[in-house]
């Protein structure tokens, strides 16, 4: 095969290729601002201010050319949400890279609070050691054999987790985790978001600060 052929065929190959994929994210954001239009919510492609906020915590730290996509905004059982894609690129060995996405699922809360995390011992267990927290026991023997917390605000961290909220927890088949960043409590799951998916998580953050109680105003 001629050498020419190539330098024709290549940048028609690569070129098709890009312009297929733009193609294929315009179609998901005009259907993603559809979607947002019909719940009256508000939807824009990307928001970096969400990559400096949440880059400093577990998983969101982890990686380079992070980005926050398909940013939801809205209210649902009357407090806002805010639902993104974060992403970033991750090594995977010698020469290998990829870009790992995370759905987040984000609930408001009436001001910033007290820096909190809770996940199963194991997962918590690097984050303190990482930031240099030590786990605040509750006192709760089944609750603190399977969560670990982490605050500096060990007197919230006591009101926050509750008997109610404990006992939640417990009832859940599998291990809960989320965390408190600024004004938002935060919950995420590995993968990339999924309109079908974000129900169950709104659900549960919302489920969870029902039995919360009230939390310190401005």
């Amino acid at each position: 095969m001629p050498e020419w052929f190539w330098y024709i065929v290549s940048p028609l190959v690569f070129g098709g290729y890009f312009y297929y994929r733009w193609k294929q994210k315009q179609q998901t954001h005009n259907e993603y601002a559809e979607i947002a239009d019909k719940l009256g919510w508000e939807y824009v492609k990307s928001d970096r201010s969400y990559v400096s906020r949440f880059g400093r915590y577990e998983p969101f730290d982890d990686g380079r050319f992070r980005r926050a996509e398909h940013v939801f905004r809205g209210v649902y059982r009357g407090r806002p949400l805010t639902v993104f894609d974060f992403s970033a690129v991750v090594d995977r060995g010698e020469n290998r890279t990829e870009r790992r996405h995370h759905q987040v699922v984000a609930v408001g809360l009436p001001s910033p609070q007290p820096s909190l995390a809770v996940g199963p011992r194991g997962f918590i267990g690097g984050l303190a050691q990482r930031i240099g927290l030590s786990f605040n026991e509750t006192g709760d023997e089944k609750f603190d054999s399977r969560y670990a917390v982490t605050t500096r605000d060990k007197a919230f961290a006591a009101r926050f987790l509750n008997d109610d909220v404990r006992r939640f927890l417990l009832a859940r088949s599998s291990e809960a985790v989320f965390r408190i960043i600024d004004d938002e409590l935060v919950v995420w799951r590995r993968g990339p978001l999924y309109i079908d998916d974000l129900e169950p998580y709104a659900d549960f953050v919302n489920n969870l600060l029902d039995r919360v109680g009230e939390l310190r105003n401005a």
